[in-house]
C-alpha cells in the first residue's frame, strides 16, 4: 500500500468536502440550520422552512459522495497501471 497516496487522498477528500460545505454555507447560511443549537435556530426571525431542511439533508448526501468520486474513483486507474494488474481494484 502506498501511504502517501492514501494519505494525499484522504487530504484530497476533505478538501473537497469543506469547499463544498463553504460553497453551500456562503450562499445561504439558513441552509445550515441542522448544524446550528437549537437556541440559535429559535432565536432566528422565522423557523426554517421545509425546502430548507430538504436541501440540508440533499447537500449533505451529495457532500458525502462527491469525495470519493471526484478524488478517487479517477485515480484508481492510474492505480491499477502501477500494479499491472489491468483492472481497475
Amino acid at each position: 500500500m502506498n501511504w502517501a497516496r492514501t494519505f494525499l487522498d484522504g487530504l484530497a477528500m476533505a478538501a473537497c468536502f469543506n469547499l463544498f460545505a463553504a460553497l453551500v454555507a456562503l450562499y445561504n447560511p439558513r441552509l445550515m440550520f441542522a448544524c446550528y443549537p437549537a437556541a440559535i435556530v429559535k432565536d432566528a426571525p422565522e423557523p426554517p422552512t421545509r425546502a430548507e431542511s430538504r436541501f440540508y439533508w440533499l447537500w449533505s448526501g451529495f457532500g458525502a459522495l462527491l469525495p470519493p468520486f471526484s478524488c478517487t474513483a479517477p485515480s484508481a486507474p492510474w492505480k491499477a497501471k502501477q500494479r499491472g494488474s489491468g483492472g481497475c481494484f
